[in-house]
Parts: structure tokens; C-alpha cells; sequence
């Protein structure tokens, strides 16, 4: 997975999407631990691509933003900046 995440950020990656429903607890924590340790933002997103899913949209697997990786946090102001 290091390996993969260093070639798409030579390809101009700058972000992982750690908050996700349908990922078990250890791949959110080790996809934190890369956003981490490269400094990438952290988003979190439901998938959702119509009724055909079984996750809700909006159900991200993040119970509160504030308790969010920092991350998250940079991705969210630097959106909010962009507004």
C-alpha cells in the first residue's frame, strides 16, 4: 500500500479518503497513519451511486468532524478558503 500511495503522489496525489463506511477500523487507521506521515489531506465519503447501495449517502463512518484526523481538518479549511 506505501508503495502505491508514493506513485499516485507522484502523479499529484494529495489526498486519501480514510472515512468511508464500508472500510474496517484497521484500513481507516493505517490509511490515517499514510495521510499522516505524507501529509496528505483526509476526506471521507458515503460512495453512494444510487439506490442499487447498501450504504446511506452521507454515511461516511465519521461520527463527528472535530474528532476528525488533522488531515480532514486542513482539507476542510482549505475548502472552505476556496468558498
Amino acid at each position: 500500500m506505501e508503495k502505491r500511495v508514493l506513485r499516485l503522489m507522484e502523479a499529484g496525489l494529495q489526498g486519501l479518503e480514510a472515512y468511508y463506511s464500508g472500510f474496517s477500523p484497521g484500513m481507516q487507521n493505517e490509511l490515517l497513519r499514510y495521510a499522516e506521515r505524507f501529509q496528505l489531506y483526509v476526506t471521507a465519503g458515503s460512495d453512494y451511486h444510487g439506490h442499487n447501495k447498501l450504504v446511506r449517502l452521507g454515511d461516511t463512518n465519521l461520527d463527528d468532524t472535530r474528532s476528525g484526523a488533522e488531515g480532514l481538518k486542513r482539507f476542510l479549511e482549505e475548502i472552505m478558503r476556496r468558498v
